[in-house]
């Protein structure tokens, strides 16, 4: 009897509701995609058998748009790419004060180590 007041309190909600929302995002997708392009080849003054070559080559499109990127609609990894590209961190070229003090680090960094090389050799050849 307690199951079934649990059972009631808490909805469950059903495994494929992610993939139902990816489905309706991207037959969004497709339909706004499309209606464009069949706008855009309508208004085109050129045979009908070109237009119709054209119509071909927008099946793969519309598979594309209806298959979408790693699990994601093509609008939302849009969103996603326009999001990382305006938010990434620009690096400068270093002004020459920063690329000088960079170099000694190094000389010095390779200095030290042949400095402990020469040393180890020496001990090896002393015993």
């Amino acid at each position: 009897d307690n199951y079934m007041e649990d059972e009631k309190m808490y909805r469950r909600v059903p495994r494929n509701y992610d993939n139902l929302i990816l489905k309706l995002r991207n037959y969004i997708d497709i339909a706004i995609v499309d209606g464009l392009l069949a706008l855009a080849l309508y208004s085109l003054h050129i045979a009908f058998k070109y237009k119709m070559y054209i119509a071909v080559l927008m099946v793969p499109l519309t598979i594309f748009l209806y298959m979408g990127i790693s699990n994601h609609s093509v609008s939302e990894h849009l969103i996603y790419m326009l999001k990382f590209y305006s938010k990434r961190r620009v690096l400068e070229k270093p002004d020459a004060k920063y690329t000088k003090e960079k170099d000694k680090a190094i000389l010095k960094d390779s200095r030290k180590k042949r400095k402990q090389i020469k040393q180890e050799r020496s001990s090896r050849n002393e015993k």
